[in-house]
């Protein structure tokens, strides 16, 4: 039967083996404990983020200023309609009367400045939105203090509510979508709000329309910042329709309302 014989270099094998065994064992020690901590660290992150949405109070949203005209109109027009007559959301901060007076006055500035108005009338219709919107801020302070998180409340007042908080996934719809004069002639500079999870945009521009007045998308054109962007060149007179999406890993955004300016 063949048996092993254990000598002096075998020792020496054995011994050099347990020295650097024992040098390492508290970098493994090191390396296996911090793992641990990582997955202990993101286990308790994602229980925190689950149990906060599960007792957060539902609200609805405070501020409006991001939301472009078209939209913020049609708002406008839901809110007073959910009001009007409401059950329970009686003691208004501000009277459905005053509303509608905002809402006509801002919507007749806008159709004057939508249709290539002057800079006074774009400024006035800026005005009138700011104020509608500091109108609003005091509807949802007094609708999330009535409704106390009831979801059923907070949407019969026809005002938006808020997201649940959520790990990044695909970019939402931009919002503040502009096409505005550019520092130099022939220029349309375009803007819109930023989102943190956004790895590049990607937006639009055409002047042709099809049969149904609606815009023929041709070329389209990547950034990677939501400030700086400038189309050129344009033409005197000629109307421009633009709008822009997000993308990142996750995926693609969908597309923002068309917004658009008649080159000057």
């Amino acid at each position: 039967v063949p048996h092993f014989i254990f000598t002096v270099p075998h020792f020496h094998l054995l011994s050099h083996f347990v020295l650097h065994f024992c040098l390492y064992l508290p970098s493994i020690y090191v390396c296996v404990m911090c793992i641990r901590k990582l997955h202990h660290k993101y286990y308790f992150n994602e229980l925190k983020l689950i149990k906060a949405s599960s007792m957060r109070k539902k609200k609805v949203i405070m501020d409006y200023s991001g939301i472009n005209d078209h939209e913020f109109n049609t708002l406008i027009g839901k809110v007073v309609d959910c009001l009007e007559g409401h059950h329970l959301l009686t003691d208004l901060p501000i009277s459905l009367e005053e509303i509608k007076m905002q809402m006509q006055d801002f919507k007749i500035k806008w159709q004057k400045a939508s249709r290539g108005g002057s800079i006074l009338e774009r400024s006035e219709k800026n005005d009138s939105k700011q104020i509608l919107v500091k109108t609003l801020r005091s509807l949802s302070f007094y609708v999330n203090t009535v409704a106390e998180g009831s979801r059923s409340i907070l949407l019969s007042s026809g005002l938006v509510l808020e997201r649940d908080p959520r790990t990044p996934e695909v970019p939402g719809v931009l919002l503040q979508v502009a096409l505005i004069d550019g520092k130099q002639q022939n220029q349309l500079q375009i803007k819109f709000k930023s989102q943190p999870y956004a790895l590049i945009y990607e937006y639009e521009i055409t002047s042709r329309l099809d049969g149904f007045e609606q815009p023929l998308w041709q070329e389209s054109f990547q950034t990677s910042t939501s400030y700086g962007n400038v189309f050129s060149p344009t033409t005197v007179g000629v109307t421009y329709y633009m709008r822009v999406r997000a993308r990142n890993k996750h995926g693609i955004g969908d597309w923002s309302e068309v917004v658009s300016l008649m080159a000057r």
